[in-house]
């Protein structure tokens, strides 16, 4: 009886059209964010503190954030159509994660303030939910013509309350991800070294 068989079927190579169109869409958004952090530079070290009196840190970079950020959903697409290797549930998790916390916190709430990182963004939507409560923000109360409600308040809490069990699902399959590409690395580093010798 033969041993099944260990090796995986060739990778299919992606056209010269989508790796170009990819550099592209890559080079863009390493440009747009390098302009964001030029901003952020700009914003505290070359400014005068008159200046940062009379405009905060989101109003000078909010264009810039807003555009390059929402253009991080056709990542979405890029792992649905294959044109990456990144698990399409998961990017639309991490995609979707950040650009809830700029549009649907950041720009609805004027309480929400720009904090970076996982504990940042539950504590936008912490800032958030506050105002969301006594303002009715983008929600839907009965009666009205199209006869739905919609809370945006407990909308906040569930996307707050959802960061329990998925944030550690999403960290552990960055770290799987990271070893399995670092141990790919040292792999053919040995083997290099191997062919030397």
């Amino acid at each position: 009886m033969n041993a099944p068989s260990t090796t995986k079927p060739p990778r299919k190579e992606h056209s010269v059209i989508i790796k170009a169109y990819l550099f592209i869409y890559n080079a863009v958004q390493v440009l747009g964010w390098s302009y964001i952090l030029y901003q952020l530079i700009d914003y505290y070290l070359l400014q005068s503190s008159g200046f940062r009196a009379q405009i905060t840190l989101w109003n000078y970079t909010r264009i810039a954030v807003i555009i390059f950020q929402n253009a991080a959903f056709v990542e979405i697409l890029h792992a649905s159509l294959g044109f990456v290797k990144s698990n399409p549930v998961i990017t639309a998790f991490q995609v979707f994660s950040r650009i809830i916390v700029v549009v649907g916190v950041i720009m609805a709430t004027p309480t929400a303030k720009l904090s970076p990182g996982v504990s940042g963004e539950l504590l936008c939507f912490w800032w958030a939910q506050s105002y969301a409560k006594s303002t009715s923000v983008w929600s839907m109360e009965l009666p009205n013509k199209y006869n739905v409600t919609f809370s945006y308040y407990i909308c906040l809490w569930i996307v707050m309350l959802s960061y329990l069990p998925l944030f550690p699902k999403l960290y552990m399959h960055m770290m799987a991800q990271r070893r399995k590409v670092l141990s790919l690395d040292v792999n053919r580093l040995g083997s290099s070294d191997k062919k030397k010798i």
